[in-house]
């Protein structure tokens, strides 16, 4: 008999189809568009098309003065230690107190936390950039360390997601 509402509910992430299929679309749409800005619009300019040059500029200058103003802004503050507070919350759930949920938890969004440091420090040093070809150069950089990033992260998730499912197999 349940005697609580966490034993009517399955919280294992890990053996859920559902969590994977979600990790997988969650690291697509991130590796698609880094910092916004569609990774085949940075191919077409790249190929020397005067709309897609265009429309790369103006993405890539929404999100570079996005960035510079959300800089000086008391917000920023607010936002950093909301990421703090929620990674801080889900580690120790997950390490502490061995929360499946908590540790698929962690598992999405430590590496999403390191992509959106990355997105913010490639957004300050685009402010920079003298002409398309750097622009388009430093999309690609960006684009290699995100994909590098989201690639580790599936990895780990899914080696520590099976030893987590074979470890309760055990039990």
């Amino acid at each position: 008999m349940a005697t609580s509402i966490w034993d009517l509910i399955d919280v294992g992430s890990f053996s859920s189809l559902w969590f994977w299929l979600f990790l997988g679309v969650f690291w697509t749409r991130i590796m698609q568009a880094p910092m916004g800005v569609p990774v085949d619009l940075v191919h077409r300019a790249q190929g020397g098309s005067i709309n897609a040059q265009t429309d790369l500029e103006t993405l890539s200058g929404l999100k570079i003065h996005h960035e510079l103003a959300m800089a000086g802004r008391p917000a920023r503050i607010w936002r950093v230690g909301g990421w703090a507070f929620a990674l801080g919350l889900l580690a120790g759930l997950s390490f502490i107190y061995g929360l499946e949920l908590a540790q698929a938890g962690f598992a999405l969004l430590f590496p999403c936390a390191a992509v959106r440091l990355l997105e913010a420090r490639a957004a300050r040093l685009m402010a920079h950039v003298p002409d398309m070809d750097a622009l388009v150069r430093a999309h690609t950089v960006l684009r290699r360390q995100v994909q590098s990033i989201g690639i580790a992260a599936v990895f780990f998730t899914a080696i520590f997601g099976m030893l987590r499912v074979l470890s309760n197999a055990m039990q």
